[in-house]
Order: C-alpha cells, then sequence, then structure tokens
C-alpha cells in the first residue's frame, strides 16, 4: 500500500530522485484557465520555475490550471485534457506534452479520437472535460468557473477510469 510519485530528472551534472505521496484528487475538482504555454512544451523538461508559482496559489488536490496560448487550450499544469461532446472523445491538437497517462489511454482509443484545436467556448459547451496524469490518473472535472462551465455527464469518465483502474491493477 505504498502508493507514492517517484521522479528522476536529469541535467547536465545533476541527477534529482523525489519520491512524494499521491494525492487522492477531489470529487468536486475544478479548473482554471491560465495563459502561458510551456517552453519546449513537446518534450518533457525542468523549466517549469513559472508553472511551480502558478500551482502555489491552488489546492492540487481540488484544482488544476489549463493552459492556453492564443485562446487555444493545450494542456494541464500537470494533466492532459480530454473533453468530450456528443459522445465524441475530442483531444488538443498543438504544441504540448503528451504523458504517459494520455498515451495509454490513446492507444485504447485509436480510431475514436478527434484531435482539434480547442477553445474555451468549445470547453463551454462540453459534456465533459477529463485530465489525466501520472499524479493525477483520471479525473472528472466538475466545473470551470471563469466560463461558467459545469459537466452534464460522467459517462466517458467512468469509461476511462475502470480502463486506467484495471490497468493499475496489473
Amino acid at each position: 500500500k505504498f502508493n507514492h510519485l517517484l521522479r528522476i530528472a536529469v541535467k547536465q551534472n545533476l541527477i534529482s530522485i523525489s519520491l512524494r505521496p499521491r494525492l487522492t484528487p477531489s470529487k468536486n475538482f475544478q479548473c482554471q484557465l491560465i495563459n502561458y504555454q510551456r517552453a519546449n512544451a513537446r518534450v518533457k523538461n525542468l523549466h517549469y520555475k513559472k508553472i511551480l508559482s502558478l500551482q502555489k496559489d491552488i489546492d492540487m488536490q481540488k484544482e488544476e490550471i489549463l493552459f492556453h496560448n492564443k485562446k487555444i487550450i493545450l494542456e494541464g499544469s500537470t494533466t492532459n485534457l480530454i473533453m468530450i461532446k456528443n459522445n465524441q472523445i475530442i483531444m488538443p491538437k498543438g504544441n504540448y506534452y503528451k504523458g504517459i497517462t494520455m498515451n495509454f489511454l490513446l492507444n485504447k482509443f485509436t480510431n475514436r479520437c478527434i484531435f482539434k484545436s480547442i477553445t474555451s467556448s468549445d470547453l463551454f459547451s462540453a459534456d465533459e472535460i477529463i485530465v489525466v496524469g501520472s499524479g493525477k490518473g483520471v479525473i472528472k472535472v466538475s466545473s470551470i468557473p471563469q466560463i461558467k462551465w459545469f459537466s452534464s455527464s460522467s459517462k466517458m469518465f467512468k469509461r476511462l477510469s475502470s480502463i486506467y483502474e484495471a490497468q493499475l491493477k496489473l
């Protein structure tokens, strides 16, 4: 029952190792939109002082920051975004890091995902918004107060979550 996150990072002459408990996200999980794009977003890197400074202002068990650039939604500060509208899985198209959990789920729905630029108005009309990441797993977003969006369904969240949980038990 040792449910922790292990992070190993290599930077020039430095090896950084950290171990922290995996936090259980709240059932009433919210997102907020911030205009920011990672430097070299397609590669996982250690240039995230700005992201850490943004995260200090929120409770990471209850909230996630969704980055956007030029009104296009990219990713979360620790997660990737999945939008559901009319039973379609819609993923952001653009310059962001696709994490391990996202890639795992993509392989399960290879031909069912639509990749497109997602705007905040697209989010407003979504039936479900789901964020996924190694540290959080599969999380249903209940609301995005900035745009007055509230979840109207849990159907795809339940499906993705059960696929993810089954994998963890292997």
